[in-house]
């Protein structure tokens, strides 16, 4: 494995948003579902990342009226298992086969079990039409809503082009 964030940094740093999600059975590749996720992900030219990534009940205001911090448990569990958001630098590397890859340490997030790990995704990157995209698929599984083990694919648009770090 090569380190590669100098030669990609541009291509890669700036902000993301999804515009499609899909859940794939690991075994035959079929699209098993399609969740509709809201996501942003910010990655500065140095390499810092946050992610923050909600599903459509996570959006909405609480039903109750509440502040968060003042809501029911239920209430605030209702958002918290449909948001999810991790933050640290990562790192880019290519592997034997060329394909790109990222290593981000998580320093804070909403999943405990997530802080002082790895997070790995497999990029790929493309233009159609003039506009910026990145796929990203998490090199562990994912455990669905409903249970089931599915590899993730997530497809993310560039908003914003990261401003070059000064040297």
């Amino acid at each position: 494995m090569t380190e590669v964030w100098q030669e990609y940094r541009d291509r890669i740093a700036g902000g993301w948003r999804i515009i499609a999600v899909e859940h794939r059975d690991p075994s035959t590749d079929t699209v098993v579902a399609k969740p509709q996720l809201t996501g942003r992900v910010y990655i500065s030219p140095h390499g810092w990342l946050s992610a923050l990534i909600a599903s459509p009940v996570a959006t909405l205001p609480l039903p109750s009226g509440q502040q968060f911090r003042s809501a029911s448990d239920a209430e605030v569990a209702r958002i918290a298992r449909g948001f999810q958001a991790y933050c640290g630098y990562m790192k880019l590397f290519k592997d034997e086969q060329g394909r790109l890859y990222w290593q981000t340490s998580s320093e804070m997030g909403s999943d405990l079990n997530m802080l002082g790990g790895i997070q790995e995704r497999t990029v790929l990157l493309s233009t159609e039409n003039g506009k910026e995209y990145m796929t990203l698929l998490p090199k562990t599984l994912t455990v669905a809503a409903d249970g089931s083990t599915v590899q993730s694919v997530i497809k993310w648009e560039r908003f914003e082009q990261a401003a070059r770090p000064s040297l």
